[in-house]
């Protein structure tokens, strides 16, 4: 090996792994039902629609981070951040009013049972500032923050210009991986979901999803005000099963198990739900006769033994299903519309 390492010069070196080589040991800063979500020195995603709960996520992540065990009464939802006392954890703000991070401070001062943050909890609030200026002063926080562990990043969208231009995506995302290897610190950057295919946004997207160790997706049913945390990418362990949880009658967060009656009926409908996604594709609304072909298309390639009628029977069925739950509706001129994700949109 000492005859292959001549070859290069110093600053090649830097970068070859060799026999002598070790690697770093992962260092668990956030964990979601012991799936491994956040690591020091790694970048980590929160995706969602607008309004859907994400920051309640964060705000989770920031109070468990102070708990040395969870609180009786508390509900965690299966989030788990590693009890660092002496360390910092920062919170940087690119979307919200004053207002509302006022609010979001409360909510965590509630929660540990303070009147007042702790001193290594910091709260930023970058609303007013461009860009690129944002991006630089997150490196001038994390530096001059002490012993700082686990950044936050509400949301990823306002460090670029446009989600979909390459160069400065893949500028900001380098970086925000610079900075969480530099510093040793786990970032979780929050980024919105496309409305209709639940994608991450543009460019920007791909880039963070390419890069991160873990990634986990957080919806509401604004009709049934319950929220789902699923796992979409856990690089280092298995994926978390889905978590389904509500506000209770008190305004705190219910964690509510896979077999009640309110889940199962709830998955039976996501179940259809998804189902019509997949069928309406890209599209939001369908005429009659294309819905029917897709649906009879599916049906024989699921199915190659039921004979054609009764395939016809079972897309009747279908369709006349989907209209009786809402998850399609009358489009006018024999066509339909995908009732989930028209809401969806009408209400962010």
């Amino acid at each position: 090996m000492e005859g292959t390492t001549n070859k290069f010069d110093a600053e090649l070196l830097k970068y070859l792994i060799t026999a002598q080589s070790e690697a770093t040991p992962i260092e668990e800063l956030i964990t979601i039902d012991e799936s491994t979500f956040a690591i020091n020195g790694g970048l980590s995603l929160v995706t969602g629609m607008p309004k859907g709960g994400k920051t309640t996520a964060l705000r989770v992540m920031i109070e468990t981070a102070f708990m040395e065990e969870i609180k009786e009464g508390y509900q965690n939802i299966g989030i788990r951040s590693k009890f660092q006392p002496d360390k910092s954890l920062i919170y940087i703000n690119t979307e919200m009013t004053d207002a509302d991070m006022i609010k979001f401070r409360n909510s965590i001062t509630r929660a540990l049972g303070r009147e007042d943050l702790p001193e290594n909890i910091y709260i930023f609030h970058l609303l007013t500032l461009f860009p690129r200026e944002r991006v630089k002063l997150i490196e001038k926080i994390i530096q001059q923050a002490e012993n700082a562990s686990i950044v936050l990043i509400d949301g990823l969208a306002d460090l670029v210009t446009s989600v979909n231009e390459e160069k400065d995506c893949n500028e900001v995302i380098q970086l925000l991986q610079n900075y969480a290897v530099n510093y040793k610190v786990g970032i979780i950057g929050v980024i919105h979901e496309n409305r209709g295919n639940k994608q991450t946004r543009g460019h920007l997207g791909q880039q963070a999803e390419r890069k991160c160790v873990g990634a986990i997706s957080v919806a509401k049913n604004r009709e049934k005000k319950i929220f789902e945390l699923t796992a979409t990418m856990t690089r280092h362990t298995d994926d978390f099963d889905k978590i389904i949880y509500r506000y209770n009658e008190k305004g705190r967060l219910e964690r509510l198990d896979k077999t009640s009656p309110i889940v199962r009926a709830y998955s039976q409908e996501t179940e259809e739900v998804e189902f019509a996604r997949t069928i309406f594709a890209d599209d939001l609304t369908l005429p009659d006769k294309v819905l029917r072909e897709r649906l009879r298309k599916h049906f024989k390639d699921t199915e190659p033994n039921t004979m054609p009628t009764a395939i016809s029977n079972k897309v009747t069925r279908k369709i006349e299903k989907f209209l009786h739950t809402n998850i399609i509706g009358d489009a006018g001129n024999m066509s339909y519309k995908l009732m989930f994700f028209l809401e969806q949109i009408e209400s962010t």
